[in-house]
């Protein structure tokens, strides 16, 4: 899968100057800080040009995320709020003051540089500022915000020294203990290490996804975005850079007139991100012959994207801390430092470290108020379920997911209230990042693609139909009915028992003519979709002559035990294929590919150095290194599905995952899987992987 990765979003690269202040006071003691510079009513001007471009450098289809456009309406700024967080550092810096800069934008223009710019003037006040100033913006805010209103200074600007209040405006919004922030709850003066743990719940993240068949209507609103953390080095086995969640503002650059903010260059330099992720599954199938059966030819039909995150935070999280921890979980200053040890890979060895882009993004401009220059993005996060359990009681609560066997359109009547969509091949769908461990690397917590397809055979299609499990071919109900009537009859308990009764000089029985068997469906007797077992076998001579003194027919039970076919019914002649959804894929994270050590029955799916994983408690990484982000969805990544072959029919219905306990599952690379298919990352950043159903 080929992961768009920062849509030729990180999504966007934002320039924003701004201005911010001190008081003379605190001047005297910030000798290193320039001095801001407030006119004699105590206000500052700061020039505003926030830009979303798509990104020069672009990555290896085999390593790295390539950078794409993506659609018009996923650009559009609807509304924007800049926000000044003032302190020491960046965890304890507080929110000082909000300010709606939210104008009319020109229309994104799709092409080889992307741009969206709004260049304002906006007036910053000193009032309380000591210290560092940093910048935070978002943008299409979704109802989920509201700034309290300002005196107004009768020339319809809003000029105070009483700074904006950011405030709460829905329900379903907690903080980092889980507890809930009320509506009207006012964010001023929180910390950014409390601000950036804001969560979204499944009640107002559902504002995030107002629509996802990928019609621009569906978004009137546009995509939230917000600060995406950058990196001043890439990664490493020595990881020594710093990581910037917040823009920091360069207070040299704060004027006491709009004329000279006007014509200065930006005070802070912010990028932002889309908060979701995308997907499209693409037909791309050329020789459409099922390998199992070489009669038939495949037809894919939609796709939906299941078991989606229901909850995310407002920041794009890469872990506390300002230094690689000792005990899981882990962070970015961690991560920086991962890389596959398999040998067998060229691709590894131009970039084997992969939670770092390898190209700036700011293409030589000073990262302002830092310093830096260049920087990079960041390509892992934690989520709300990152390190939750999936239990029975967990599960429904932390995604949306099918809990049952049932067709697509049963499922999508069941859950029309929870942003499903059944697209068609080449539409996009959008959902919720959903990262995790390699622990949880599980098909009970990953994000999965269902894809919907049809057979043909010899040009027309099949319908109803019918597969054993011990050959390739496919039956229509009476030839199916044949099939079972010869398994049944090839069991040791019947074979046994018609030896033992038929008459003396009796013709010889067959299982066509001298047995009668019902089915059960999914274990009713209501046909549908899905497995299909023997019900009910009764022996009838119809030419066979039974002895007088005949034995007790077996029962059903010793018979099913004894059959090792697996029978299903496929209603409708409609399969189901399941696809999970690979981030750094196979190029940067292989699996059983010459890393070290090798997945086997002694050391599990994904090994650490300890055969039993973490034992004792140990600090043991081998696992997180090889594998860690193999699967999982990220903000501001498009995830590109190509089917590209068929080897195999696949299920009757959507199949189903058990929640199971803590830790419980089956690992991502133990799900049999049934289609080829290709995933790629596209700025939007685009993933891509290319996938053969099964």
């Amino acid at each position: 899968m080929k992961v768009l990765n920062n849509f030729k979003w990180m999504a966007a690269a934002m320039l924003v100057a701004m201005t911010a202040a001190c008081s003379d006071s605190d001047i005297a003691t910030q000798d290193p800080v320039p001095t801001p510079g407030f006119n004699e009513k105590g206000e500052g001007f700061m020039a505003v040009s926030i830009s979303l471009p798509s990104i020069d450098g672009t990555r290896a289809a085999s390593t790295e995320p390539e950078y794409v456009d993506g659609e018009l309406y996923e650009y559009e700024v609807k509304n924007a709020t800049l926000l000044l967080f003032n302190g020491a550092d960046e965890a304890s810096a507080k929110l000082h003051s909000a300010y709606d800069i939210s104008g009319t934008f020109p229309a994104a223009n799709v092409n080889n540089q992307i741009t969206t710019q709004r260049s304002i003037v906006q007036l910053a006040n000193k009032n309380g500022l000591t210290g560092n100033i940093y910048a935070y913006v978002i943008l299409n805010n979704q109802g989920l915000f509201t700034l309290e209103a300002q005196a107004n200074n009768g020339s319809g600007t809003v000029y105070d020294s009483k700074a904006a209040d950011l405030k709460v405006a829905v329900d379903g919004i907690t903080d980092g203990s889980g507890s809930a922030v009320a509506n009207g709850t006012s964010l001023t003066g929180k910390t950014f290490a409390d601000f950036e743990k804001l969560m979204l719940t499944a009640q107002s993240s559902a504002k995030l996804l107002t629509g996802n068949t990928g019609a621009t209507a569906d978004y009137k609103n546009g995509f939230m975005m917000t600060n995406a953390p950058v990196a001043s080095a890439t990664a490493g086995s020595s990881f020594g850079g710093k990581i910037y969640r917040l823009a920091v503002v360069d207070p040299a650059l704060i004027f006491p007139t709009q004329e000279q903010a006007q014509s200065s260059k930006p005070a802070a330099t912010i990028y932002v991100e889309r908060l979701v992720a995308k997907v499209q599954v693409n037909d791309k199938v050329t020789d459409a012959t099922v390998t199992n059966n070489k009669t038939l030819t495949v037809k894919i039909d939609g796709f939906m994207v299941d078991q989606t995150a229901k909850s995310m935070y407002l920041s794009h999280n890469v872990g506390e801390g300002t230094a690689a921890a000792t005990a899981f979980p882990t962070n970015i200053f961690n991560w920086a430092a991962y890389e596959s040890n398999s040998n067998n890979l060229e691709a590894l060895t131009a970039n084997p470290y992969r939670f770092i882009e390898k190209t700036a993004i700011n293409n030589g401009q000073t990262f302002n108020g830092t310093g830096e220059d260049p920087v990079y993005r960041i390509h892992w996060a934690i989520d709300p379920t990152y390190a939750k359990g999936t239990n029975d009681g967990e599960h429904s609560t932390l995604f949306n997911t099918v809990d049952a066997a049932q067709t697509i359109d049963t499922y999508l009547n069941a859950f029309a209230d929870k942003n499903y969509v059944q697209a068609q091949p080449g539409k996009v769908v959008y959902a919720l990042e959903n990262t995790f461990g390699v622990d949880r690397m599980k098909d009970n917590q990953t994000t999965r693609v269902i894809i919907k397809a049809h057979y043909q055979k010899g040009g027309e299609d099949v319908k109803d139909f019918y597969t054993d499990s011990q050959t390739d071919a496919i039956f229509t109900e009476a030839d199916f009915m044949k099939q079972v009537k010869s398994v049944v009859f090839k069991t040791p308990a019947v074979k046994n028992w018609f030896k033992a009764n038929l008459a003396e000089g009796s013709a010889a029985a067959e299982g066509d003519k001298n047995l009668e068997v019902t089915l059960n469906y999914n274990g009713t007797s209501d046909k549908a979709a899905g497995i299909v077992t023997v019900a009910s076998v009764t022996p009838k001579e119809d030419g066979a002559t039974f002895k007088a003194d005949k034995a007790d027919f077996p029962a059903v039970a010793e018979i099913n035990k004894q059959i090792l076919n697996v029978f299903k019914y496929y209603l409708g002649g409609y399969a189901y294929y399941t696809v999970m959804i690979k981030h750094f894929g196979d190029a940067q994270t292989p699996w059983n590919n010459d890393e070290t050590f090798t997945p086997n029955t002694t050391r599990i799916s994904y090994p650490y150095q300890n055969a039993g994983g973490k034992a004792n408690g140990a600090f043991d990484t081998t696992a997180e290194q090889n594998y860690l982000g193999r699967y999982g969805m990220l903000r501001n990544t498009w995830y590109n599905v190509d089917v590209t072959g068929v080897s195999a029919i696949g299920q009757p219905t959507i199949p189903t995952v058990t929640p199971g306990t803590s830790g419980d599952g089956k690992d991502d690379d133990s799900v049999e899987m049934y289609i080829h298919t290709r995933i790629r990352i596209l700025p939007w950043a685009k993933r891509s992987q290319s996938e053969v159903l099964h």
